[in-house]
């Protein structure tokens, strides 16, 4: 490219010490570090109802709170 600019986008890499300090809403990329499971499984606990989740488009958003609530009762 001739003005410098990259064309990659930007990837979520961000470790957070707790799950307070996570969103409050997302990804399956962001859930499966915060939670350490494999993607396709977030995406199955997704649509199986498993995750208080709604999908947009393609993608999936997560709710964490409502989440961990179900699955840690807290």
């Amino acid at each position: 490219m001739s003005n410098g600019v990259l064309a990659f986008s930007q990837q979520w890499n961000k470790g957070y010490a707790s799950v307070a300090d996570a969103p409050a809403y997302l990804t399956v990329e962001e859930a499966a570090q915060l939670w350490k499971i494999p993607e396709d499984l977030v995406r199955r606990l997704c649509s199986e109802g498993t995750f208080c989740a709604a999908k947009f488009g393609r993608e999936w958003r997560i709710d964490k709170d409502k989440t961990n609530q179900k699955l840690f009762g807290g």
